[in-house]
């Protein structure tokens, strides 16, 4: 009995650890999209002014915001590729993948999730707020695979960890479709990300 014992014991093991395996190679899964922020994606938010000031995303707070230098869609000029990083509804940490249309129309493109209790920032009593030090990630919208520019990469980034004004922990790592805006989790095995500022 206590031989079975062992062997039976020993299979579970090894199907354990082969289960380990296999769960490294899966692909890697967002957390989904509450309703709140999924209604948002595919929203067209008209310009304040039209070729001059952008509009806002509906009860959405920002705490960061860059063009990302490519270019989109089929409209001549085309249009920009930005990012914002934020809060939806006071509860939803984001970052959104937007298309900025000639006359300064938002399209947005794509959201993800980001994790509010280890980011750089907080959001209280109405306003976001940068922590200046302790334990925190760093969302990058400025990242490498091995040294190749070509690929538009998001990371979370350690910035405890820094050669030459990069971060060389990246915690979790997002690519962008430059032809659509969409988003997609990937490995970050071989990723840098900029250390933009704490």
């Amino acid at each position: 009995m206590k031989t079975m014992m062992k062997g039976l014991i020993a299979v579970l093991l090894l199907i354990a650890s082969g289960a380990v395996a296999l769960a490294g190679d899966a692909p890697i899964q967002d957390e989904p999209l509450p309703p709140e922020v999924k209604k948002l994606i595919g929203m067209k938010i008209p310009p304040k002014v039209v070729g001059q000031i952008g509009g806002s995303i509906p009860k959405f707070i920002y705490f960061g915001v860059s063009m990302l230098g490519k270019k989109i869609g089929n409209e001549t000029p085309r249009s920009e590729l930005i990012y914002e990083e934020g809060i939806v509804e006071g509860k939803w940490p984001v970052f959104f993948v937007i298309a900025m249309h000639n006359d300064k129309t938002l399209e947005i493109l794509d959201a993800r999730l980001l994790p509010g209790k280890r980011l750089n920032w907080r959001y209280k009593n109405g306003e976001i707020t940068r922590l200046e030090e302790g334990d925190f990630l760093i969302f990058s919208p400025y990242c490498q695979y091995e040294n190749n520019e070509d690929r538009l990469i998001f990371g979370l980034e350690d910035p405890k960890f820094e050669r030459d004004n990069y971060s060389t922990r990246i915690e979790r790592a997002w690519e962008i479709d430059p032809q659509s805006g969409r988003i997609k989790s990937i490995s970050t095995q071989g990723i840098t990300c900029a250390i933009l500022g704490e």
